[in-house]
């Protein structure tokens, strides 16, 4: 099993320096990362599986097997998927 992190580049990438008037300096603002988006739309597509409270306690409940609350395990389920989704990008040559 590989365990090194997959690449991780800007989501959003900028080519510009970003003012910062509490120093006069710039500075480049990179943004979010690509882990960060995916794992942002993974949270959405798990958060929108729940119609009721029925579904709502089978998530709590699956949570729970994990010594986690629901928004903990929602978080940690959606950077697996987004890490997954990384080393898939290099697995396909995608950078």
């Amino acid at each position: 099993m590989n365990t090194d992190k997959p690449n991780n580049p800007p989501a959003f990438p900028t080519h510009h320096n970003v003012h910062d008037p509490r120093t006069d300096g710039f500075f480049s603002e990179q943004g979010m990362t690509l882990r960060d988006w995916f794992a942002g739309k993974f949270a959405a597509a798990i958060i929108s599986t729940i119609h009721s409270g029925e579904d709502y306690n089978r998530i709590k409940s699956i949570a729970e097997t994990y010594n986690m609350n629901t928004s903990q395990w929602i978080s940690w389920q959606a950077y697996k998927q987004a890490d997954a989704m990384l080393s898939e990008r290099e697995t396909q040559g995608t950078k």
